[in-house]
């Protein structure tokens, strides 16, 4: 999210919130198992959306774990939920995806 541009905690004391996640672990890794991490976001409403990483094994496709984290746009110095602000969800939008 960095990289987009998108910051713990703006100018506006403004910044995103994990309030729940959820993961499930299909199978188990060993040692030099090589890992593919695809990483996007669920369609997102008023005031935030779902970050979603599945985990695969790279050569044979095999789903090792999904985790799926609930966020929540925050304005810290009002201590509340706030609406997503249009740069965040610029920033978030081109990644949507369904795994």
């Amino acid at each position: 999210m960095h990289s987009k541009g998108i910051k713990e905690i703006n100018a506006d004391y403004q910044g995103l919130i994990i309030d729940e996640l959820q993961l499930n672990i299909d199978s188990r890794v060993r040692l030099r198992d090589q890992l593919l991490f695809e990483i996007g976001v669920e369609p997102l409403y008023d005031n935030g959306g779902n970050m979603v990483i599945k985990a695969t094994r790279m050569h044979t496709g095999e789903t090792v774990a999904k985790a799926r984290l609930h966020f929540l746009s925050y304005d810290f110095r009002l201590n509340k939920v706030t609406a997503l602000n249009n740069t965040l969800k610029e920033a978030l939008y081109p990644h949507l995806v369904n795994l």
